[in-house]
This record gives C-alpha cells, sequence and structure tokens, in this order.
C-alpha cells in the first residue's frame, strides 16, 4: 500500500509542479504521531460514498493519481471545506466529512467515477 501512496504523491508533485513533501517526508511527519494510522484504496464513484475505519478519524488525505488531485480534511475544519491540492491549492466546498468509525467523501471530482483513490486516515492516540 505504501508504494500507491508514494507514487500517488509523486504524480502530484509532478503534475502540479508544487512543492508537495515527498512521501518519506511525509511519513516522517506521521511517523512522530502516535495515534491510529490506517492507509487504504477504494474505487470512486462520482457519488458521495462511505470509507468505514475500526477508529474515529482526526484526518484525512485522499490520493486520486488519475487526474493529480488531492483531498485533506481535518477534524478542525468545517464538514466538506476540504484542501484542494491540484493545478491550484483551494478550498473544496464538496470535500470531505469526518464521523464515527468513518469518513464520506462527497462528490468533488477528486473522487473520479471509475478512479483507484488511495487514502491516509489517522485517530486519535
Amino acid at each position: 500500500m505504501g508504494n500507491y501512496i508514494a507514487e500517488s504523491l509523486n504524480t502530484l508533485n509532478e503534475a502540479n509542479k508544487m512543492p508537495y513533501p515527498s512521501f518519506p517526508e511525509a511519513m516522517g511527519i506521521l511517523g512522530m504521531y502516535t495515534g491510529t494510522v490506517s492507509t487504504g484504496s477504494f474505487t470512486g464513484t462520482g457519488a458521495a460514498l462511505d470509507v468505514t475505519l475500526a477508529f474515529n478519524p482526526v484526518a484525512v488525505m485522499i490520493i486520486n493519481p488519475t487526474n493529480a488531485q488531492a483531498l485533506i480534511q481535518t477534524k478542525s475544519m468545517t464538514a466538506k471545506a476540504s484542501f484542494k491540492i491540484a493545478a491550484a491549492i483551494a478550498m473544496a466546498t464538496e470535500g470531505i466529512t469526518l464521523g464515527v468509525n468513518k469518513f464520506s467523501v462527497s462528490t468533488d471530482n477528486t473522487n473520479g467515477n471509475g478512479n483507484t483513490i488511495h487514502y491516509i486516515a489517522i485517530g486519535q492516540g
């Protein structure tokens, strides 16, 4: 799973020509965290969907390497007002909502129909 996420971050870096952290840098940051971390993938639908977790997430990042986009949501952010990384960095209006033992992905085009979407979810330690 780690290789898919690394490749996805590298795709974002190359496609958008922006200075995102490398995968080792991102994992180094996560390595300092003592909570629960889960990684995985799902197939995008273009419609809202839920991803079930074994813990309550405090932060989630989804990465779509097909269209070189990512969404980041933290517990302190308004639901669906996710930080979007694409050709330009912006705030999404239809992003991610954190819930009890899950996160929900809205209709943002990062959730591309038929695309493989990778995620990193972080829970409190």
